[in-house]
């Protein structure tokens, strides 16, 4: 069997959201662009517990309660991200050029809706389902950069100091998390990154690992199964919710 590594994948998406998003017309610095890439890595690695989880511990599938996707948006960001993207008519220009069509259909129902996403929207329950998809990857990716966009200062360039911001204005002070938890789980993740894309593994070591089983996807240990070259998803269920 074929895995890919996620950690790379992950890396990759990162890359790719800190050069398209971005408010104004003028692009962020290539050394920007690159603290911007690993301070979203970061954010992930932590939220999604090594970019396994893409729904917060405790809260069922069809909640509206807790976080969402690899970046776990809780509601409230999601909605404060989706008013800064409409204000901002550039930012959205380049966000409908360059996701992928599944992510474009939904931003676009969710900016033409975004005055009334609240309570048991339609169009909120869709996005919430939608984040918890893998295919949703980029677009949560997008969320978590622009909600950074709205918080006041530049983003670190040095690890430990952009850990400090990601625990001021992602985690916030009375979550649970820690600059060291966004740290470690950051340096544990970005050696993967410089692994093997692809490993074969046996189905004997399978039954061996560590493994986490999801309808027809498999997790084992931060990398995760392919059908093709199809990325692996991860489970309903997130974190710790920090």
């Amino acid at each position: 069997m074929r895995i890919i590594n996620i950690a790379k994948c992950v890396l990759t998406r990162c890359e790719f959201t800190a050069e398209t998003v971005y408010p104004g017309d003028k692009a962020p610095s290539p050394e920007y662009q690159h603290s911007a890439t690993h301070l979203l890595f970061m954010t992930a690695a932590h939220e999604s517990g090594g970019f396994i989880f893409r729904r917060q511990r405790g809260f069922g599938r069809n909640t509206r309660g807790g976080a969402f996707g690899l970046w776990q948006t809780q509601v409230p960001s999601l909605i404060d991200n989706i008013k800064y993207i409409v204000q901002h008519r550039e930012l959205l220009d380049r966000l409908l050029l360059n996701l992928p069509q599944e992510c474009i259909n939904i931003l676009n129902m969710c900016v033409a809706h975004v005055g009334t996403m609240e309570g048991t929207s339609e169009v909120l329950r869709d996005t919430l389902i939608f984040l918890q998809q893998r295919e949703s990857d980029q677009l949560a990716c997008a969320f978590a950069r622009v909600h950074y966009l709205r918080q006041p200062g530049l983003i670190p360039s040095d690890i430990y100091s952009m850990a400090k911001y990601a625990k001021q204005y992602y985690n916030t002070r009375g979550g649970k998390a820690s600059t060291e938890l966004y740290l470690s789980a950051y340096q544990r993740q970005i050696k993967k990154t410089e692994e093997p894309t692809y490993v074969e593994i046996s189905n004997e070591a399978i039954v061996r690992g560590r493994t986490s089983m999801l309808r027809d996807e498999l997790c084992i240990n931060g990398t995760h199964t392919v059908r093709g070259d199809i990325l692996g998803g991860g489970a309903e269920r997130g974190t710790s919710g920090e």
